[in-house]
């Protein structure tokens, strides 16, 4: 689930005029791309075995979880050059030729969220992400994507596409149920593929984005993400309760339907 992270150079949060942060609690870690030297590995094992899995979160939309698998929820991140938008599917999405916004990888049923990435008005790449929530835990489990990369309105690609279950590739956590500060794990484990991984950075912020011509969000979390191909890859993601992803390197929330 790139998103904008290897189409744009990276802007540190606070350079940008983009989202507003506060910190509430002051807690916070350095940058993991400053230095890796003296911290744990990247988590790879996540006892999946032990997990229920369910793609549809409809029963818990009261609940504040910072990624809700709500089919027909749409989020649209934008700035002045690029529009990403996010949708969990529910039968109406590109890819969805019919189904009902969901597709079997490797024996689970995951939930489709699919993102359109639009630049200078002409759409670049379409993807159809498989999660899924394990019950035990509330973790939200990566098992995939397919990628359509475009130019001209024509597919000319499908540059990262991975599925558990072919080529060695194993699920990652997009998003834990509990949000520890300093957690590292991989999102993705598709050799020579996709091996993106995070880091749990920051806690309790407060959060300010266009969205209704302003609007406010607390007890927010941030995210570094980074590449265990590709060093110089590396993403800030905000991601508030009841609401999902907030905030994408130089894009921020501007719309969305629920």
């Amino acid at each position: 689930m790139k998103l904008r992270s290897t189409l744009f150079a990276v802007m540190t949060l606070l350079g940008t005029a983009a989202a507003v942060l506060v910190l509430a609690s002051g807690q916070a870690l350095a940058d993991p791309s400053e230095s890796e030297s003296g911290k744990r590995p990247y988590t790879t094992d996540f006892s999946l075995d032990d997990c229920t899995f369910v793609n549809d979160d409809t029963g818990l939309a009261g609940n504040p979880l910072w990624f809700a698998l709500i089919p027909g929820n749409q989020l649209t991140l934008a700035d002045d050059e690029a529009e990403v938008v996010v949708t969990v599917c529910d039968g109406t999405c590109l890819g969805d030729n019919g189904g009902n916004g969901t597709e079997v990888v490797d024996g689970v049923t995951t939930r489709v969220i699919e993102e359109q990435e639009t630049e200078d008005d002409e759409l670049k790449e379409v993807s159809r992400n498989f999660v899924a929530r394990c019950e035990e835990n509330n973790s939200i489990v990566y098992f995939g994507e397919d990628v359509d990369d475009y130019e001209d309105g024509v597919v000319v690609g499908h540059e990262g596409a991975w599925r558990v279950g072919q080529d060695d590739a194993e699920a990652g956590i997009l998003m834990p149920g509990q949000f520890l500060l300093g957690s590292r794990y991989f999102q993705e484990m598709a050799p020579e593929i996709a091996l993106d991984r995070a880091e749990n950075a920051e806690i309790n912020l407060e959060i300010e984005v266009p969205l209704d011509g302003g609007t406010t969000y607390e007890d927010c979390v941030r995210v570094f993400e980074t590449s265990g191909l590709h060093s110089s890859d590396r993403s800030e993601k905000l991601y508030c309760p009841g609401v999902g992803l907030v905030y994408d390197d130089e894009i921020e929330l501007v719309d969305k339907n629920f």
